[in-house]
Order: C-alpha cells, then sequence, then structure tokens
C-alpha cells in the first residue's frame, strides 16, 4: 500500500455546510426580518413560492455564499463557496472543515435565540481531500475505514461506505445520529470544440478526490421540542463528533 497522509481533521477541506431545524412553530411572518437582522443588509436575492410554501433567501457570506431556505415544517442555512471570478479549475472549498464552522457558528448562535422552537435539529458538511489518482483515493479511504470494511485499491471502483453509528449526547437524555458516508470521486474539466460543424467536449483534466458526507442530527420523535439554551451546546457537540470522524475515520 502507497503512502498515506495523517488522518487529520485539518486534512479535509469543506465544500458546503448546512444547519437544518424541523419545526412545528412557523417562520417570521417577514422572512428578511432575520436576514436583516443577522447579516446587516438586505439579501442579494429572494425566491417566494406560495405553492410550495417556499421562502429563499441568499448573499455573500465571509469569502462564502450564504442562504436561507423555508419550507413548511424545516429551516436551513446552507453556507457554501463563492464562485471563482477567475474561472480555474480548483475545486471550490470554504478552507477547512474547522474554519468554516466557526465562521458560521456566531450567526448560528445569535438565531438561536430568536428561532422557532425545534423538535429536531442537524448539521450536515461535505469534505473533500484531493488526491492524485483513483489507487491513491482508496488507499486513503483505507486508512479511514480500517477496522470496518476492507477496501481494495487495486482495479476497485464504485465504492461507497455509508453507516449511522448513534452515541449517547452528553446535552441530554438522547441519542446523537452520527452518519457518514465515504466514496472517492472524479471530477473533469472539458473544453468544448466545435469539429465538422458540431460541438465535441473533451476531457482536459481529471480531478480525484476523497469525499466525506457527514449528518450529524438528533432523533426523531423526541416528546418535547429542543430548549433554545440547549441549541448552542448541542451545535458545538455536533460539530465536535463531525470533527472526531473527519480525523479518526469510521469508529463507534
Amino acid at each position: 500500500m502507497g503512502t498515506v497522509k495523517d488522518t487529520s481533521e485539518d486534512s479535509w477541506l469543506a465544500q458546503n455546510l448546512r444547519w437544518t431545524s424541523f419545526s412545528t412553530e412557523p417562520g417570521p411572518v417577514d422572512p428578511l426580518s432575520w436576514w436583516k437582522d443577522l447579516i446587516g443588509q438586505p439579501p442579494e436575492a429572494s425566491v417566494s413560492r406560495a405553492d410550495m410554501g417556499l421562502q429563499q433567501q441568499e448573499g455573500p457570506f465571509g469569502s462564502g455564499r450564504l442562504s436561507l431556505v423555508l419550507l413548511p415544517g424545516r429551516i436551513d442555512w446552507h453556507l457554501n463557496p463563492a464562485p471563482n471570478p477567475a474561472g480555474n479549475e480548483a475545486i471550490l472549498n470554504l478552507g477547512s472543515y474547522a474554519a468554516a464552522v466557526q465562521s458560521l457558528r456566531p450567526l448560528l448562535l445569535r438565531w438561536f435565540e430568536i428561532c422557532p422552537t425545534p423538535m429536531r435539529v442537524a448539521l450536515g458538511a461535505v469534505l473533500i481531500q484531493s488526491v492524485p489518482n483513483l489507487r491513491t483515493g482508496y488507499e486513503r479511504l483505507a486508512n479511514y475505514l480500517k477496522g470496518s470494511v476492507r477496501v481494495d485499491s487495486e482495479g476497485s471502483s464504485e465504492f461507497t461506505y455509508s453507516i449511522n453509528r448513534p452515541r449517547p449526547s452528553r446535552i441530554g437524555s438522547f441519542n446523537m445520529n452520527r452518519l457518514s458516508k465515504w466514496l472517492v470521486a472524479a471530477a473533469q474539466t472539458l473544453q468544448i470544440a466545435a469539429a465538422a460543424g458540431t460541438a465535441q467536449p473533451a476531457v482536459v483534466r481529471t480531478q480525484y478526490f476523497c469525499r466525506l458526507e457527514l449528518d450529524m442530527s438528533t432523533p426523531a420523535g423526541l416528546n418535547q421540542g429542543l430548549l433554545r439554551p440547549q441549541l448552542t451546546a448541542i451545535f458545538d457537540e455536533m460539530v465536535a463528533l463531525g470533527g472526531e470522524i473527519a480525523s479518526k475515520g469510521d469508529i463507534p
């Protein structure tokens, strides 16, 4: 087996983050009020679909793009990389996992003070590590998944491993869901060239990367809603659980 980088949390770059709150309480009468109060200016774009009960706002946030999506019974905050105006071929990201969650944390802590009482919450993230080729990607996954599954780097493809390992929460008398999904993916850069009057795409670059999808959540079916003062501690616990998986791999 070839050399594999040290499995540390900082090895992963965040492609996106998501905080989800499931609530039976309605959102604000004016959904722009949350954005204005928390961001300090109106959103850059706003969409409303009465037929779906959808309200969405979006705008710049730090070095990324933030969006707020309200649906009946569900509220999502999404943080994604800003488009690259230089148009280079690098895979867009928010920086390290730790830096990305810390950039979103102050906003969420302010929102926790005014949000509808949630019945359930979740923290999601998609993390990536660049690798030079498919074989190295599988070797690296094998390092994270040792003790769980055997990953054969020779001639393997289309491997996906997904598992939920709930763990008792330090915050309340419930188990915290710890869902992780592991795979090796490829991103291709295409160039369109006209040939015989027809545009023919040609692959000019292929980038390989390990991909880790995290979803930490409180369980469904709790008898009562989560208290607002609990939300900061729950968020921090979820961040720590995600960081543990990113650094130590699939462990109970």
